[in-house]
């Protein structure tokens, strides 16, 4: 998975100071709504401006055992262990 960074570091060759901007934003802020809301800004100013165009989606499925909880997956799709903790496993 490619994650966007600034706008001239891709293949693309799209160069927009205000997605730059707003990634730059989502990068530092603390707060996850906050983030996400500036994303899915950059995301539709980049679409808007067909910079790039998306050819498919990747859905990814996670099985979990009754057992097992804690477990998350992060929004670029990285698995998050740290927080898992184990139940008593019932027959």
């Amino acid at each position: 998975m490619q994650r966007w960074q600034h706008s001239e570091a891709h293949d693309a060759r799209y160069i927009n100071k205000e997605f730059d901007a707003l990634v730059e934003q989502a990068r530092v802020a603390e707060d996850q709504d906050v983030r996400l809301a500036l994303y899915q800004e950059a995301e539709q100013l980049l679409m808007g401006d067909a910079g790039i165009i998306s050819m498919f989606h990747i859905k990814e499925y996670v099985l979990i055992r009754p057992h097992i909880e804690g477990f998350t997956v992060s929004p670029v799709g990285q698995p998050d262990l740290t927080g898992i903790t184990l139940k008593p496993f019932e027959q």
